[in-house]
């Protein structure tokens, strides 16, 4: 766990368990108390109390994997972002099933190429997500 992942580019490094049973009780206890210490600073640093933090701690359990969930979703949007599409409307390429009755007609427009969908590789219709929380005390 912890805020220095992998997936936001840090370095982690995993310890054996071999490694960690040769940590002596006096080292752990210290270790302990250090990330006790920490945790405390961090706490102040954002003004939260320990109450508050073990309620977030709950909270924050409880939708581990809807966060997960989402993440993925706005991950897949994002590559999907410069995903190749067809691009219609061209003088050459494929023929595009949808224009040939306009190619009948005598349009030269009629085909179709894979390529990048948009200039600037943005959505063709971009989203905006916005999170409203309740934290009032009678919910």
């Amino acid at each position: 766990g912890g805020p220095y992942r992998l997936d936001r580019g840090h370095k982690v490094h995993q310890v054996s368990e071999e490694a960690k049973s040769m940590v002596s009780k006096e080292a752990a206890e210290a270790a302990r108390e250090i990330a006790r210490k920490a945790l405390q600073e961090r706490l102040a640093e954002i003004g939260m109390s320990e109450t508050e933090f073990s309620m977030y701690d709950t909270f924050m359990e409880s939708i581990k994997a809807d966060i997960a969930d989402l993440r993925g979703t706005l991950n897949l949007v994002e590559s999907k972002k410069s995903e190749r599409d067809w691009i219609k409307r061209q003088n050459h390429g494929e023929i595009d099933d949808s224009r040939l009755v306009d190619g009948v007609a005598g349009d030269k427009y009629v085909y179709k190429r894979r390529g990048e969908s948009r200039a600037g590789g943005g959505l063709r219709h971009p989203k905006r997500l916005r999170f409203v929380m309740d934290c009032s005390g009678s919910m």
